[in-house]
């Protein structure tokens, strides 16, 4: 697509420029380019528009290049940059400094100004490595500190990023073994009525089992399973175990109370709508005892997701939006889409009913809800005082560690059929 060097090709010409650089006793800098937020611009502005980003981008950073350079297409939005007889590490830093001021230059695209930006890590032969894979290996660890580091910025390779890099890389290939033998499970959050903490519905929530290290939390393996590209994947899981369970519980769960799950903005390619409703028919799951829980960062995406949206709804599933408040949404874009419910973030639930801020903005949620014809859940709801002042403020339903904590699959029919029978107060 690029016109660039694939990965073998990039291997060899790193092997001979290696070779040349020993001969003549010369130093080589090996540039890992890693564009920042593209997977956001690749599900806002749909893969057309990615694929020409992607080439105005190879096209910027070869204007930067010497003739005896070479820059590759790693993979995706990475890009590898070979620098030949630099003499200095600072030479290199200035010619990264070129790029990146390059790079930053607007882009237009369907009426949407994009600035690009990439995170750059860098290695030096014969300092960091005497081979193409030591040489890249370090250049992609320097990159990952850069984006550690906030984004947008250059790091050089130092010693101690190899025990990180190696983490990162056996973690990867951990999810992936976790997947071939089912070592992820679902905790179950139930979702109440703020009058009367009477249940109505749950969202699904993946946990790791890990053989080693225990039971870990999302945070500590989805931002990984995204950089891999394991997402999509993870996510078809979850909505088939999700399925499956709803047929294991049977009558012991209600057929009022829904399961929600939270579909990643990756996952939302062309075929996701067709694929997921396969999944629940051939589950005999009927769709209104699902929720699919989607982003605004996701809602904001290319025309096409829409069409989508209306598919799963016409179908018969929910949609709610998950974080609302957080995101960017324009109204006039959430009022075409079908979502029955806005999830209100903790973020803002945390400080009422004493931050005024936050209790603002807790209002104008309800009242913007109440104006589309659309619910609102308030997530994060810990306390006492919270509740009261979701009560009077009109929310109806309530989500948090003041009604339950997430609690495993098998404990979720005796928790349904206490709180259901438990004395209103």
């Amino acid at each position: 697509m690029t016109g660039l060097p694939n990965r073998l090709l990039l291997n060899e010409k790193l092997e001979l420029s290696i070779n040349r650089a020993a001969r003549r006793n010369e130093l080589l800098a090996v540039a890992f380019v890693d564009l920042d937020h593209f997977k956001n611009i690749n599900d806002t502005l749909g893969p057309l528009i990615g694929d020409h980003y992607l080439k105005e981008i190879s096209a910027r950073l070869g204007q930067t290049l010497r003739l005896e350079d070479t820059l590759a297409r790693w993979g995706g939005d990475e890009f590898v940059i070979i620098a030949e007889n630099i003499g200095s590490r600072e030479s290199v830093g200035e010619m990264i400094n070129r790029l990146q001021t390059l790079l930053a230059s607007p882009m237009r695209f369907e009426g949407h100004d994009v600035v690009p930006a990439a995170s750059i890590g860098i290695s030096v032969y014969p300092d960091d490595g005497l081979d193409a894979g030591k040489l890249v290996q370090a250049a992609d660890a320097a990159m990952y500190r850069a984006k550690d580091k906030g984004r947008n910025r250059f790091e050089f390779y130092t010693g101690d990023l190899t025990e990180t890099a190696r983490r990162r890389f056996d973690l990867g290939w951990e999810l992936r073994q976790a997947l071939a033998q089912n070592q992820f499970v679902l905790y179950y959050q139930p979702k109440c009525l703020a009058s009367n903490g009477s249940p109505v519905g749950l969202e699904a929530l993946i946990r790791w089992q890990h053989p080693v290290r225990g039971l870990l939390q999302p945070m500590e393996f989805l931002p990984t399973a995204e950089e891999i590209g394991l997402m999509g994947e993870i996510g078809y899981w979850v909505l088939q175990a999700v399925c499956q369970q709803i047929n294991d519980w049977g009558s012991a769960c209600p057929s009022v109370i829904s399961v929600a799950l939270n579909i990643a903005p990756s996952q939302l390619d062309v075929g996701f709508a067709e694929h997921a409703l396969e999944i629940v028919a051939s589950a005999g799951v009927p769709t209104n005892r699902l929720e699919f829980e989607i982003t605004e960062g996701a809602l904001e995406r290319r025309n096409d997701i829409v069409e989508m949206l209306h598919c799963l709804v016409n179908a018969g599933i929910s949609l709610s939006v998950d974080d609302f408040g957080t995101g960017y949404s324009s109204l006039s874009h959430l009022r075409d889409l079908p979502v029955s419910c806005f999830k209100i973030d903790k973020s803002f639930v945390d400080g009422v009913p004493g931050d005024k801020k936050d209790v603002a903005i807790v209002r104008t949620i309800v009242a913007l809800g109440g104006s589309l014809g659309i619910s609102t859940v308030a997530e994060g709801v810990e306390t006492f005082e919270q509740l009261i002042f979701l009560q009077q403020e009109g929310v109806p339903t309530i989500q948090g560690f003041y009604f339950s904590k997430p609690i495993p699959a098998e404990d979720v029919c005796a928790f349904l059929h206490r709180a259901s029978s438990a004395p209103t107060s």
